[in-house]
């Protein structure tokens, strides 16, 4: 880690022309790095309750957001809330399907599914298999 002003000090040995490119893709990399930040922000609060993640509502509030900011600052990411939602569930699930220290229902359950049956639809819908399957697959 080194301060920023650091960037503007003009270095004797450096070429200018990839100086100046550099910088551009530090300019960029800062870009994508503050775009990310709501997408990662709410991956983490959703693994941290993932069996009942806060709602797109609570997780506005919290980024001192409007939930129409909110939605469109995921959007402009290429994504959003639901998608965020499926995807830490369908890690967490592959992850704990792999280790094979849980049941099938009980990795449902961990989710927040009520039923192991809709926990299985729902992770084929997520992975084009069943969750036997998947782990068959990986062996």
């Amino acid at each position: 880690v080194f301060p920023i002003s650091v960037l503007d000090s003009p270095n004797p040995l450096s070429d200018p022309i990839t100086y100046d490119r550099l910088l551009l893709e530090l300019a960029r990399d800062l870009e994508r790095l503050r775009k990310s930040e709501l997408a990662e922000y709410v991956r983490m609060r959703v693994r941290a309750a993932i069996a009942a993640p806060p709602s797109q509502a609570d997780l506005a509030r919290d980024a001192k957001m409007s939930e129409r900011s909110f939605r469109h600052a995921l959007s402009k990411q290429g994504t959003s809330y639901q998608k965020l939602v499926r995807e830490v569930r369908q890690q967490f699930a592959e992850s704990a399907l792999l280790a094979g220290h849980l049941p099938i229902a009980e990795i449902g359950y961990q989710l927040g599914f009520a039923d192991p049956s809709n926990f299985t639809s729902s992770f084929k819908r997520w992975t084009g298999k069943t969750p036997k399957d998947f782990v068959k697959d990986q062996a």
